[in-house]
C-alpha cells in the first residue's frame, strides 16, 4: 500500500519504484485515489493534502473546510487545485515516527504517472471518497472508465456500496471489485446502513463485488483489556 513508505513518503515514485525492484514479480501497486479540480487522478493516501505534503507551507491561503460524509474537515483539499499545481507539491512521511530523510523531495503523482514512470505489473485503485467528489462534480466512476486499455488495472475497491454497483459489468473480467469495510459503526453513505449492518448481509455485497476487505477486529475481536478473543465466523461466512 502507497509502495516502500516505511522509508519514502506514501504513494511517492521512490515508494513506488523501490516496492516494484525489492519485490517478487507479480506486486500490485495500490493507488488511493483522488482528484484535481480538472479531474486527473492522483495517487494520495489521505484526503487533507496537509497530512501528506507541504502544500500549506507553498498556499498558505487556499485552506478550506468540506462536509465529508456530514463531518466538517477542515485543510487542504485536492480538488481545490488543478493538476499543474499538483504536480508540483513535495510530499512528507505522514507517520512521524517514520525517517523524515526525503521529506519535500518527491512530488504528487498523477495515477497516469505511475503507470508511466513506474511501469508496475498491477494496480489496485482505492477510491475512498467517491460519494464527497460526486457532490463537487467530479465522478471517479467517469475516470476509471476512462482510463486507457494498456493500464494494468487489476482490482478497483470502494467503501461505497453506490460506485461499486455502477461498475459492475463495466470492466474487463480481468479487473476485480472490491467492497472495503470501514468501522462497524460508521455509516455507508450511499445505504445510510452501517458497516456492521452490512456485514450481516453479505449476500448483497456478492451481487456487485467479487470480494471484500475488512478491519483485521472483523475476523480478531479484542477485548476492553487489548487481548485478543476467538476469532469470528466472517471468513468461512464470506466463502
Amino acid at each position: 500500500r502507497g509502495g516502500f513508505s516505511g522509508l519514502f513518503p506514501d504513494s511517492s515514485e521512490y515508494a513506488f519504484r523501490t516496492a516494484v525492484s525489492s519485490s517478487m514479480p507479480g506486486v500490485v501497486l495500490f493507488c488511493d485515489l483522488k482528484f484535481s479540480s480538472d479531474g486527473v487522478g492522483f495517487c494520495i493516501g489521505n484526503l487533507r493534502l496537509d497530512n501528506t505534503t507541504l502544500i500549506d507551507k507553498d498556499f498558505a491561503s487556499r485552506g478550506s473546510t468540506y462536509q465529508v460524509n456530514g463531518q466538517d474537515v477542515q485543510g487542504w483539499f485536492s480538488l481545490d487545485f488543478k493538476s499543474k499545481e499538483l504536480h508540483e507539491i513535495p510530499m512528507i512521511q505522514n507517520i512521524l515516527s517514520r525517517s523524515q530523510i526525503f521529506d519535500g523531495i518527491p512530488n504528487l503523482m498523477s495515477l497516469d504517472n505511475v503507470v508511466k514512470i513506474v511501469d508496475p505489473n498491477e494496480i489496485w485503485v482505492n477510491v475512498e471518497y467517491d460519494s464527497f467528489y460526486r457532490e463537487h462534480g467530479l465522478s471517479s466512476e467517469d475516470y476509471i472508465l476512462g482510463l486507457p486499455k494498456e493500464f494494468p488495472v487489476t482490482w478497483v475497491s470502494s467503501p461505497e456500496v453506490a460506485l461499486l454497483k455502477s461498475l459492475a459489468g463495466k470492466l474487463r473480467n480481468s479487473t476485480k471489485l472490491i467492497f472495503r469495510f470501514l468501522r462497524e459503526d460508521l455509516v455507508e453513505p450511499t445505504t445510510k446502513m452501517t458497516y456492521g449492518e452490512l456485514l450481516k448481509d453479505l449476500k448483497s455485497i456478492k451481487a456487485f463485488a467479487s470480494g471484500i476487505l475488512v478491519p483485521k477486529q472483523f475476523i480478531w475481536p479484542m477485548n476492553k483489556d487489548m487481548y485478543l478473543e476467538p476469532s469470528t465466523s466472517l471468513v468461512k461466512d464470506a466463502h
